[in-house]
This record gives C-alpha cells, sequence and structure tokens, in this order.
C-alpha cells in the first residue's frame, strides 16, 4: 500500500509540477536574462543602447515577410488541394470580378519590384486575401487569425534580442576560441584527416559557383523558413501549438547560449587565413561573414562601439540546423512537407559545411539540442491534430 501511494505521489509530482515547470522553463529564463541585460553589458565593457531599428527591419521586414512567403509554400506542399488552392480557384471563376481589382495590383508590383521580388509578393497578397475571405463569416476570425502567429512571434523577437545581445556579451567577456582547435581536430576525424575549410576550399575548385549559389539560397532560406513555420503552425493548428512550436525554438536557443559560455567556439571561417581570398565574393555569405568578422574584432578586442547591432556569434551548438528540425517535428502531420524539410534539411548541412559557418560536430550538437528542446517543452506524446482550413 505505501509502495503504491509513493508510486502515485511520484507520478503526480512528475505530472503536476516537474514536468510543467520543465516545459515553461524558458519563460523564467527570458525574464532573468532581461533583467540581468544591462548589468552584464556594463559587466563585459558594452554599450547598454541598443539599435532597435536594427533588431526591428532585420526581424519583421528581413525575415516577417518571406516568412509569409514560405508558410504559403510549406501549406501549399502539405495539405490537400481541396483545402488550399481550388476553393480559391473556384472563388475567383464564381466571381471573375474579383479579377478587376486583383490583374491590376499584380501588374503594378510587378512594374514596381521586378519579377524576383514580384514572386513573393504577389503569394502574399493573394493569400492574404484569402485569409480575408475565409475568416469573413466567422466572429473576430482575421484578428484571432493573425493573433495566432503575431503573438508567437513577438515572444520569438524577444528571445533573440536577448540570445543576439549575450552572445555579444560572451565574446567581450571570455576567450571565444578557446575550443575551435578541439572542434577541427574532431572534424579532422569525422572527416577523414581533412578539416572543413580543407573541404570547402576543394569544393570551391571542383564545383561550379552556382553550386554554391544553392548553398547560399539554403542557408539563407532557414531564417525565414523558421518564421514560416510560425505562421503555418499558427493558421493550421492554432495559437497554443504555434507557442508550442516558438517555446521549444526559443529553449534551444538557451541551451546553446549556456554551451557557448560553458564552451565558447566560432566557426571555422574564422580560423581559416585564406577564407576571403577563397569563397566567391558574389555570395551573400560573403558580405554577412565579413560583417561578422570586423564585429568581432571590436568586441573581442574590448574596442569601442557605440550601440549592440544584430549579431550571433554561437558555433556549438548549430542553430542553423536546430531551428529546421524543431520546424519538421512541428510539421511531421502533413507528410510531403516532412519529406521536403528532410531532403531541405540534409542539404543545408552540407551548404553549412560547404560556406565554412560551422564545424561538423556544431550539426551534431544542433540536432542534440533541437531533439532535447523538443523533449522538454513538449514531451513524447503532444501532437498537433489535423490542420484547419484557413490559408492556401
Amino acid at each position: 500500500m505505501r509502495k503504491t501511494l509513493a508510486n502515485t505521489n511520484t507520478t503526480i509530482f512528475r505530472t503536476a509540477i516537474l514536468r510543467p515547470a520543465i516545459a515553461n522553463l524558458h519563460y523564467g529564463v527570458t525574464v532573468a536574462l532581461a533583467f540581468a541585460l544591462f548589468p552584464a553589458l556594463s559587466a563585459a565593457g558594452l554599450p547598454t543602447t541598443v539599435d532597435w531599428p536594427d533588431f526591428l527591419a532585420r526581424y519583421w521586414l528581413g525575415i516577417g515577410i518571406p516568412s509569409i512567403f514560405w508558410a504559403c509554400i510549406l501549406c501549399l506542399i502539405g495539405l490537400p488541394a481541396h483545402e488550399t488552392i481550388l476553393p480559391l480557384w473556384h472563388r475567383y471563376r464564381k466571381e471573375p470580378g474579383r479579377l478587376l481589382i486583383l490583374i491590376p495590383l499584380l501588374v503594378f508590383l510587378l512594374w514596381l519590384y521586378g519579377p524576383d521580388v514580384f514572386i513573393v509578393v504577389s503569394v502574399i497578397v493573394v493569400a492574404t486575401f484569402e485569409l480575408v475571405d475565409r475568416t469573413r463569416n466567422t466572429p473576430r476570425g482575421l484578428s484571432n487569425s493573425i493573433l495566432s502567429f503575431w503573438l508567437p512571434a513577438v515572444y520569438l523577437f524577444t528571445g533573440l534580442v536577448l540570445v543576439f545581445t549575450y552572445s555579444q556579451i560572451v565574446v567581450a567577456s571570455r576567450t571565444h576560441l578557446a575550443h575551435d582547435e578541439l572542434l577541427d581536430h574532431i572534424d579532422s576525424w569525422l572527416l577523414l584527416g581533412q578539416t572543413v575549410s580543407e573541404v570547402a576550399h576543394k569544393a570551391i575548385n571542383w564545383l561550379p559557383t552556382r553550386v554554391f549559389d544553392l548553398f547560399n539560397f539554403a542557408y539563407l532560406t532557414m531564417y525565414p523558413l523558421v518564421g514560416a513555420g510560425i505562421v503555418a503552425t499558427g493558421i493550421g493548428f492554432g495559437r497554443k501549438c504555434a507557442f508550442r512550436y516558438v517555446c521549444t525554438v526559443m529553449t534551444a536557443f538557451y541551451l546553446a547560449l549556456l554551451c557557448f559560455y560553458l564552451w565558447p567556439s566560432l566557426s571555422p571561417f574564422y580560423r581559416c587565413a585564406t577564407h576571403f581570398a577563397v569563397v566567391p565574393q558574389s555570395l551573400r555569405c560573403y558580405e554577412i561573414q565579413q560583417h561578422l568578422f570586423t564585429s568581432l574584432k571590436l568586441l573581442g578586442g574590448h574596442k569601442p562601439i557605440d550601440k549592440i547591432r544584430t549579431g550571433y556569434y554561437i558555433a556549438f551548438p548549430c542553430m542553423h540546423i536546430a531551428q529546421p528540425v524543431i520546424l519538421l517535428w512541428f510539421l511531421r502531420k502533413w507528410k510531403r512537407t516532412l519529406v521536403t524539410l528532410l531532403i531541405y534539411n540534409l542539404f543545408l548541412m552540407v551548404s553549412i559545411v560547404m560556406l565554412e559557418f560551422h564545424y561538423v560536430t556544431d550539426l551534431v550538437g544542433g540536432v542534440a539540442v533541437a531533439l532535447l528542446a523538443i523533449l522538454m517543452v513538449n514531451g513524447t506524446g503532444r501532437t498537433p491534430e489535423g490542420a484547419r482550413e484557413v490559408v492556401p
């Protein structure tokens, strides 16, 4: 009897207290990091002024707008046509007068932005019209649909500002290249005696530049793709699921920040003397790496800077693969999307190494952090139900 009672109490403790505490730990970490932010900046000799226009523009415009486009793509891939494109097709066939508004608008957007940006903007415009149509007869349907992804996005923005800023604090206050030599040694064992930089430079000589353009595209697409996960989970499964998705991403970021503090390391390109002479200068990643390299010299050398700007320096574990793994887990109910994201993640891993952003060991750490964060926030049994019919 006592043994049964003890087991019951243990089960209650785990399910009612311990499990929610672990799942919601990120909230406490967010509050603690926010309160300690300015004292930590001062202790590291960094300015306490944050360049908010830089953070806001890069997140809400640079990532937010493309995220809506990629959310539409994820839905089109994952959901059946009778829930996505066919209702839109039938609506415009039934009411052709809509085209009198839509076609001139699309022509204007094509003239304004050109063919490349036009594709993104036009998909967003059509999807917005469709969202309004599908929520028109539901009380507060449009506002609830927008809030289902906007509120989680605000929380993610808050967490990213903290993580980006604290990664700069670690660079300014600790020996940030302390463990890169060890990671290089581990990689040489995994890569049969070669380093990431050696493999990447050989690939640059062997492969056409267009292949590296694809690597560049895959690497940069990760940011809006993760943002698309907020929109897709919010619209598809509801606000609670979108919050769980964001909370899982933030938990992974906080674990990565802890690893960076305890075991600081940077990307391979920081240690490669010939990186910028070899990598194609036409790549957007080339510009990003130069900016990070210049900023690192200022932060690590304790040289004066006027504001804290966007800058992320955590190498191990690789959050660039951890986030897509989390996205894949949350959208696993959409089988075609699952397969697409799996293929993308595999190509992304190759891209990360070929662009010298991370060691191979970082990738292993990134997957491990993603799985740990999923387990912490979601346990083993929480899974989204069927998707709602809202956006194309």
